[in-house]
């Protein structure tokens, strides 16, 4: 893996500019492996509730390598799950 993509993926991690979760989010899509493990490592990283929220929405389309990413950080999408089930919202919870 290029040193400058992880820079670039731990830089968007940190970084306090909200447009990085559109970055992040748009990279979760990605056609390259590597490049979906660092954004969804980096959203995990952020306390953004927008990427949090895209990466509950994706769980049952993830394959076991990213649900294991996940699973490093189950904490990030706890207020997530619990929004989900407060809200009633039948879809989120599918």
């Amino acid at each position: 893996m290029p040193a400058g993509l992880n820079t670039t993926f731990q830089f968007l991690a940190l970084t306090r500019n909200d447009m990085a979760d559109e970055v992040l989010v748009a990279a979760l899509d990605s056609p390259h492996a590597p490049v979906r493990d660092l954004a969804l490592r980096a959203v995990l990283e952020r306390r953004s509730p927008v990427g949090h929220l895209e990466i509950f929405r994706r769980l049952s389309h993830l394959d076991e390598h990213s649900l294991a990413i996940v699973a490093e950080r189950p904490d990030r999408l706890a207020r997530v799950v619990a929004d989900a089930i407060q809200g009633g919202d039948a879809r989120q919870c599918d």
